[in-house]
């Protein structure tokens, strides 16, 4: 799944810790739920962040260099196959990174800020020659206390790629400078969830399994204003 911004002002790196915080908090609560109910879901992985930063950290600087291709192409699908989600959060630019981001992912969330004008970001426009069959889903962060949802068809106009969208209500935190935090409030994790559980077809099936356990369907509130 990669995470891609809209505009140069999307809290991205905050957006992708809040998401693999909640789901790898929902990961270790739904192989409790399923150990218990002896259900068909018990292999769920762990989740794993990637960024730029860290795979540079991680196999060195000069890994995003054409002669590293296979190098990298092979250490990324050990991540794929060790890991049951792994969040590609690409770079604000068109970097050789994001490029890779979005050829790895199965759904791209493309993250705006639902207050900025609804037009297609610098990247966005090149999703269609980069990733044609790929899904991909909008997400319009809104600052809790904020104003409803608006002009979301406008979003939609300018995005014939979009499947499907999403309105979050976010912490403050989120769009604070500092370094993205790592504590979860049960609010975040009741709408992260729901973003997660339309993902991917595993998502899509474990959603209805979900939903027709009424002891976890309290996890589905809240997402919309």
């Amino acid at each position: 799944m990669a995470v891609l911004p809209a505009s140069d002002d999307v809290p991205l790196s905050q957006f992708s810790h809040e998401l693999y915080n909640s789901l790898s908090w929902i990961g270790k609560f739904l192989h409790y739920i399923c150990v218990n109910q002896k259900c068909n879901f018990k292999n769920l992985g762990p989740t794993v962040l990637l960024t730029s930063d860290y795979i540079r950290r991680t196999l060195g600087p000069s890994i995003m260099e054409p002669a590293n291709e296979y190098r990298l192409s092979a250490w990324l699908g050990q991540q794929e196959d060790q890991h049951r989600i792994v969040l590609y959060q690409c770079d604000q630019t068109l970097t050789p990174w994001t490029h890779r981001c979005i050829r790895q992912a199965d759904c791209i969330l493309i993250v705006a800020l639902a207050t900025m004008e609804p037009s297609v970001g610098h990247i966005e426009k090149k999703l269609e020659t980069i990733a044609v069959r790929t899904q991909k889903e909008l997400i319009l962060l809104h600052k809790e206390g904020g104003d409803k949802p608006r002009n979301t068809v406008d979003w939609l106009n300018a995005r014939s790629w979009c499947s499907s969208h999403h309105h979050i209500q976010c912490p403050a935190r989120m769009f604070s400078k500092n370094e993205p935090s790592r504590k979860l409030s049960s609010r975040t994790v009741r709408k992260m969830y729901f973003l997660y559980v339309f993902c991917s077809s595993f998502e899509s099936y474990l959603f209805r399994f979900l939903n027709s356990e009424s002891s976890v369907r309290f996890f589905t509130f809240d997402l919309f204003f």
